[in-house]
């Protein structure tokens, strides 16, 4: 048994998290496994590598559950709790966060109702105009506040991305029309000489910001009717908007 497979096993068990006879719900995404039980989710990225991300060793899923814990507290500090590891002692017991050896690392979260989602509530009909509003200023509130990073995007970054989407739609070649997917790729290229100067203007300007990767209704929610979001700390009407990541099949 991989060591992995041991850790799946110990998340899909409900007495590990000290609920006995509770219910583990499991979601499954391309690069994670989410376990929910009781008021908590716990993430794991599986041992899987694409060409957007490497989780294949130990020490860089580690690395990516604190990435991950980093950069979404910033907009959901009451949503993204901990970074827990995940051991077995010498008689083969696995813990949180107890001696032994670490076999793997988790993201915590807060649960919330699924119906909180800004994507169900619009199936429902009950994401309003005011909230879609409240939203618009909640998010560029955090895009103008977020981080400059200028050793990002520009002409190499798109490059890179461009680079990167081909290698993948390349993989796919019993499923996609070889001539598409080369046209498509010329496209961009061409695209891209005549924008080059225009993406390198705004990195020097710092219009590179590290702001969120995916933000779309399904990573988006309310909770408890109001923002647990750092972006709004400092306003003295707490907004109803949540941003974050943590089910997404793109996570």
């Amino acid at each position: 048994m991989s060591a992995q497979q041991e850790v799946i096993e110990f998340l899909s068990r409900a007495e590990s998290y000290g609920c006995p006879g509770g219910m583990v719900e499991r979601v499954e995404t391309h690069g994670s496994l989410i376990f929910l039980c009781c008021q908590r989710v716990y993430k794991l990225k599986r041992q899987i590598a694409y060409a957007s991300l490497d989780f294949l060793t130990l020490e860089k899923r580690e690395r990516a559950c604190h990435a991950e814990l980093r950069l979404n507290r910033r907009t959901a500090p009451e949503l993204y709790l901990e970074v827990r590891s995940i051991t077995r002692d010498r008689n083969g017991v696995l813990a949180f966060d107890a001696d032994g050896d670490v076999l793997d690392w988790v993201v915590v979260m807060r649960r919330f109702p699924q119906s909180a989602l800004f994507e169900r509530m619009a199936l429902a009909g009950r994401l309003t105009p005011s909230l879609m509003q409240t939203l618009g200023v909640e998010v560029a509130r955090f895009h103008a506040g977020a981080e400059s990073t200028p050793d990002f995007g520009g002409s190499a970054g798109i490059r890179r991305s461009i680079e990167t989407n081909h290698q993948e739609l390349c993989r796919q070649r019993a499923l996609l029309d070889d001539d598409a997917v080369q046209a498509l790729y010329r496209d961009q290229l061409a695209l891209l000489d005549q924008l080059s100067a225009e993406l390198d203007r705004r990195r020097r300007d710092g219009c590179v910001r590290r702001c969120h990767g995916d933000m779309r209704l399904a990573n988006i929610c309310l909770l408890e009717g109001r923002l647990p979001c750092s972006t709004a700390s400092s306003s003295a009407t707490r907004s109803p908007v949540s941003t974050f990541c943590t089910i997404s099949p793109s996570c």
